[in-house]
């Protein structure tokens, strides 16, 4: 199977959610201000490099299959924690 065939959910492909998530967190580190021994230039580039990577499992085939089967069920997908869980936080944490 082609990489840009490849499905993230039921609706949405796995190349298009890996760049949102990666530019998204990008953009959150953008607009905050940042005390840390890190520039922001270095925790944006971080930021995309684990949003672009934090779903690659998604691209086997176990989980091709897995949302083909499931394409009606109503029961969510597996997931795992991942890398990128401190960009899904509220910004008050």
């Amino acid at each position: 199977m082609y990489f840009y065939k490849l499905k993230s959910h039921q609706d949405s492909l796995l190349v298009d959610h890996l760049k949102f998530v990666g530019d998204r967190g990008a953009i959150l580190i953008e607009n905050k201000s940042i005390n840390f021994k890190y520039s922001k230039g270095q925790l944006q580039h971080t930021a995309k490099v684990i949003g672009y990577c934090h779903d690659l499992g998604k691209g086997t085939k176990y989980f091709q299959d897995y949302l083909k089967k499931n394409i009606h069920a109503l029961v969510p997908a597996p997931t795992m924690w991942d890398a990128s869980f401190p960009l899904c936080l509220p910004p008050w944490l």
